[in-house]
C-alpha cells in the first residue's frame, strides 16, 4: 500500500489539532502541576477525590500515558511523519488519547466546576464549536486576506503572549477565561476526530493479530497500574488534609489568590502546622474572638449562618483569580474591622500577626 492513499491532513486541521490535543492540554496540565488542587478538608465527598487526581503529587503519574498519546497525535498529523499512522502503534495511542481525555473530562466536571457544572458544560461545548468549526474558516479568510505569513505572525504573536502572561503568573486568567474552559471538551473531540478517520484508512500489517492484542494488553496494564498508584497517591494526600473544616471559610479561600496581589504568607501554629495566611485573614479571626468574648450569643446566631452557607460559597473561590476578586470584595469589611479593633486594641497590628502563630521566613 503506497503513501499517496493516504489523505494527508489540511493546515487548518493540523492547527487546530495540535492546539486541542497537544498544546493546551500540555498548559493546563503545567497549570494543574503548579496550583496543585486539594480540598481545604476531609469532608468524605467523592469529589474530593476525584479533584485530587489534579493535584500535582498525583498527576504526574499520569504524564507517559499522556506523553505517548500525545506524540502519536503529533506523528499523525504533521506531513513529514503522517505515514507513520499505518502503523499499530501510533494507532493505539491515538485511540488510547481517547480515553485519556474523556477520562480527564469527567475529572474536571466532577469535582472542578461543582455547581456551576451546568453553565460550564454549556460555555465549553460553545467555545469549542466556535474553535473547531468556525475556527478553520476564519483561518481561511484571515488567509485570503493577510497571506500565510502575516496570518502565522498572528498565531505565533497570540500564542507567546499567553506564554509570557503564564510566565509572569498571570496564567491563571488566561487559563479560567481562555484555555481552561474550552479544553476538556476540545480534545476528546480532536482525538475522537482522528480516531474516526484512522478507521477508514487501511493499516499496516505489522506482526500478527496476537502481537496487536499483546500490544493493546501492555497499556492497559500499565494504565491500571498507573491508577492503582495515583488512587494510593491519592488517599495519602487525603490523610494529610484538616479532619475539620476551617473556621473562616471565605478569607482563608481568598489566600488562593495570587501571592503578590493578597500578600499571603506562611506560619507555623502552636500545633506545629503550616497555614498560608494573610492580614484581612488575621484580622476577620481577631473581630471574632472579640465578637465572641462581648457578644457571645450574636456571635452564635452569625456563627451559625457562616457555618451553613460559608462552605457553599468558599467552594467556587478555587481559581486564584477567584481569589483575588473576593479579596478586593471583602477589603471595605477588612478596614471596618480594623478601625474599630484598633479603637479597642492599640497593639491590635501586633496581635493580628501572631493569631495564627509565628510567621516562617
Amino acid at each position: 500500500m503506497e503513501n499517496s492513499s493516504l489523505k494527508p491532513f489540511r493546515w487548518v486541521s493540523i492547527v487546530a489539532l495540535l492546539l486541542g490535543g497537544i498544546i493546551f492540554p500540555i498548559i493546563c496540565l503545567v497549570a494543574a502541576f503548579s496550583i496543585g488542587f486539594k480540598p481545604d478538608w476531609q469532608s468524605g465527598r467523592f469529589e474530593d477525590y476525584t479533584l485530587l487526581v489534579l493535584n500535582s503529587k498525583v498527576i504526574y503519574l499520569f504524564f507517559p500515558v499522556l506523553a505517548y498519546s500525545m506524540l502519536c497525535l503529533g506523528l499523525t498529523i504533521i506531513p513529514y511523519t503522517s505515514p507513520l499512522r499505518r502503523f499499530f502503534l501510533v494507532r493505539l495511542g491515538i485511540y488510547t488519547g481517547v480515553v485519556l481525555s474523556l477520562q480527564f473530562l469527567f475529572i474536571v466536571l466532577h469535582s472542578y466546576w461543582g455547581a456551576y457544572q451546568i453553565p460550564a458544560i454549556g460555555l465549553s461545548l460553545i467555545i469549542s464549536i466556535i474553535l473547531i468549526f468556525i475556527g478553520p474558516y476564519v483561518l481561511r479568510k484571515m488567509v485570503a486576506l493577510l497571506g500565510k505569513r502575516v496570518t502565522g505572525l498572528i498565531i505565533s504573536g497570540i500564542i507567546a503572549i499567553g506564554i509570557t502572561v503564564y510566565i509572569v503568573n498571570v496564567k491563571n486568567l488566561s487559563g479560567a477565561l481562555i484555555i481552561l474552559p474550552c479544553t476538556p471538551f476540545w480534545t476528546p473531540i480532536a482525538y475522537l476526530w482522528v480516531s474516526i478517520r484512522l478507521f477508514r484508512e487501511p493499516p499496516v500489517a505489522t506482526g500478527t493479530r496476537w502481537v496487536r492484542v499483546l500490544w493493546g494488553i501492555s497499556w492497559l496494564v500499565s494504565y491500571i497500574i498507573t491508577w492503582r498508584l495515583a488512587v494510593a497517591k491519592v488517599l495519602e494526600v487525603y490523610a494529610s488534609l484538616p479532619k475539620k473544616p476551617p473556621d473562616c471559610y471565605i478569607s482563608t479561600a481568598t489566600v488562593r489568590g495570587h501571592k503578590q496581589i493578597v500578600q499571603s504568607y506562611h506560619v507555623r501554629t502552636p500545633a506545629g502546622n503550616i497555614l498560608v495566611v494573610n492580614s484581612q485573614m488575621q484580622y476577620f479571626k481577631c473581630a471574632e474572638l472579640v465578637m465572641m468574648r462581648v457578644t457571645p450569643l450574636f456571635h452564635g446566631i452569625c456563627r451559625k449562618i457562616y457555618d451553613s452557607s460559608g462552605p457553599h460559597l468558599a467552594k467556587y473561590i478555587k481559581y486564584p483569580l477567584m481569589g483575588d476578586i473576593t479579596y478586593f470584595l471583602l477589603k471595605p469589611l477588612e478596614y471596618i474591622i480594623m478601625i474599630h479593633l484598633k479603637l479597642l486594641i492599640p497593639n491590635m497590628d501586633h496581635l493580628s500577626r501572631r493569631i495564627y502563630g509565628e510567621r516562617i521566613q
